[in-house]
């Protein structure tokens, strides 16, 4: 999915979905506008899911900033099966956000 605009309740759906999907591996959401709100919403799904065997996942484009960069930062350091994520490190400050052994790829 990508070059759309969500509301609350598009970027709620698709974490939801991301949240049981037990067969996704790469995820390409980029250039949707989701801001902060929606890479905590991204980022909570994948965290707290059981099932999640994303590698990659892509998040260019999306206006995130701070809050959203520390959300993903947590989801990475605890994910077994990522390999590669991309969010738009326009910013300096979103590799700092992240531990080293986080910050896979940043692009």
């Amino acid at each position: 999915v990508t070059k759309g605009t969500y509301d609350a309740a598009g970027i709620n759906a698709i974490a939801d979905a991301l949240r049981v999907n037990a067969s996704l591996t790469e995820c390409r959401l980029g250039r949707n506008n989701l801001g902060d709100e929606g890479a905590e919403s991204i980022a909570t799904a994948l965290k707290e899911s059981t099932t999640s065997k994303l590698q990659k996942l892509y998040m260019n484009g999306n206006g995130i900033r701070a809050k959203g960069a520390a959300a993903l930062a947590d989801y990475v350091a605890v994910s077994a099966s990522l390999t590669e994520v991309r969010a738009a490190c326009t910013f300096a400050w979103l590799c700092m956000c992240m531990p080293l052994s986080a910050c896979l790829l940043l692009a």
